[in-house]
């Protein structure tokens, strides 16, 4: 809904023109397929590290036909890689369990 206010205020200034916006868009079954069916979340606070896996990234990506984790570590910002043999392993592993897979104390 504010994409759709944003846009007409560019081209259009009328006074209720938001609330007539917010109407028609509630009104649309087009716009009820495409709205979010969740709040958006507010985003966490940025930190900064100051030691080795105080914060890290984790993702999961497919490539060549292969599923893979990857976790950054934000403190030296290296990246650890490990192939996946099966996505359950993501479904069913927390996170503490992951870190622990890529850490190697030195």
């Amino acid at each position: 809904m504010v994409k759709t206010q944003e846009a007409a205020y560019q081209l259009y200034y009328l006074l209720g023109m938001s609330a007539a916006v917010s109407d028609a868009v509630e009104k649309c079954k087009l716009c009820a397929t495409t709205l979010p069916n969740k709040p958006l979340v507010a985003a966490l606070a940025p930190t900064t590290a100051t030691q080795p896996t105080q914060a890290v990234g984790l993702d999961r990506f497919h490539a060549g036909g292969r599923d893979y984790i990857v976790m950054v570590n934000q403190y030296s910002g290296y990246p650890f890689v490990q192939c996946l043999s099966t996505t359950v392993f993501c479904r069913h592993v927390g996170a503490g369990q992951i870190v622990r897979a890529f850490w190697v104390p030195i």
